[in-house]
């Protein structure tokens, strides 16, 4: 689903469905942007513009047709950051287009409450929410640290894109007998908490998930990181460094469990 900043108007909106093939998908209505149809034009050229290619970038170019334009600077996406941007060099449509997180854009990006429950509602359902914003004002994007570009100020929302995620096939099935066995599960991904535990709860893993984002990690201590990695079911926002820190805590905890264990075993 997209839904611009405008009001919808159905009798302008065009409805599309397509799949990736690879377990992404975007659905929904393309609802006019502006007065014209700008919106899924302006999503088709961004995904045949870009460099790099992955499953959200698939799902949009199969969902939006679009031609390739020139870029005068590309920020392809990093999970580090969770956003992805392209600088147009076209005198009609020159500026800096942005698709990324809400959460992280919205430091930048004014939501109307409207745009906001959308959000709301997408991840409370599972779904993968990103953002579609655009500047007039054409900056650069890169820092010194080239691990880490800026975003620029006075982005304007051009709409919301909601994704379904396919669940493995008997993907409740292996949960149940990893309970079976006493394992405990810990789900860690880049997308946003909500999204992250409702998906956990349609496969089965269990109602009212104890979830932790990734920023919320990075104000802890290291004793409060200890305890959210062992009493947290699902962990979203998660960058690669905290996901490596994520795991070495896993690795020490079940160490100890499994030392314990023999202990009680041979004494």
């Amino acid at each position: 689903m997209l839904a611009s900043k405008a009001p919808l108007t159905r009798s302008n909106s065009a409805s599309r469905r397509t799949s990736s093939g690879a377990g992404l998908s975007l659905s929904g209505d393309l609802p006019s942007w502006g007065g014209g149809s700008h919106l899924p034009g302006a999503l088709g050229d961004y995904a045949a513009s870009a460099s790099f290619s992955n499953k959200t970038n698939d799902a949009i170019a199969q969902a939006c047709e679009g031609k390739r334009r020139s870029l005068t600077e590309e920020i392809p996406f990093a999970s580090a950051y969770k956003w992805s941007a392209q600088t147009w060099d076209d005198p009609q449509d020159s500026g800096i287009y942005v698709l990324g997180a809400p959460d992280i854009l919205r430091a930048v990006v004014p939501l109307a409450p409207e745009l906001q429950q959308v959000i709301q509602d997408g991840t409370a359902q599972g779904l993968r929410v990103l953002l579609f914003a655009y500047s007039a004002s054409v900056v650069t994007l890169r820092t010194q640290d080239a691990n880490n570009p800026q975003l620029p100020a006075g982005l304007q929302p051009l709409g919301i894109l909601l994704f379904g995620d396919e669940l493995r096939p008997r993907v409740q099935e292996t949960l149940s007998r990893f309970r079976q066995g006493n394992i405990q599960v810990k789900v860690i991904s880049g997308d946003n908490p909500a999204t992250v535990a409702a998906l956990a709860t349609q496969a089965s893993l269990g109602e009212d998930l104890q979830a932790v984002s990734g920023q919320d990690l990075a104000q802890m201590s290291e004793a409060e990181f200890v305890q959210a990695a062992i009493s947290s079911t699902v962990f979203g926002r998660i960058t690669p460094n905290q996901k490596a820190l994520l795991v070495q805590v896993f690795q020490q905890v079940f160490q100890q469990v499994f030392q314990q264990v023999c202990q009680w075993n041979f004494s």
